[in-house]
């Protein structure tokens, strides 16, 4: 349970990164 838990949060970061990344090249 902690490691999927764990391992959402990490996927979980990793796209809100991709995210912000791609918003910041827009603008």
């Amino acid at each position: 349970m902690l490691r999927a838990l764990e391992s959402n949060g990490i996927f979980e970061k990793l796209i809100i990164l991709s995210v912000m990344t791609n918003l910041i090249e827009k603008s």
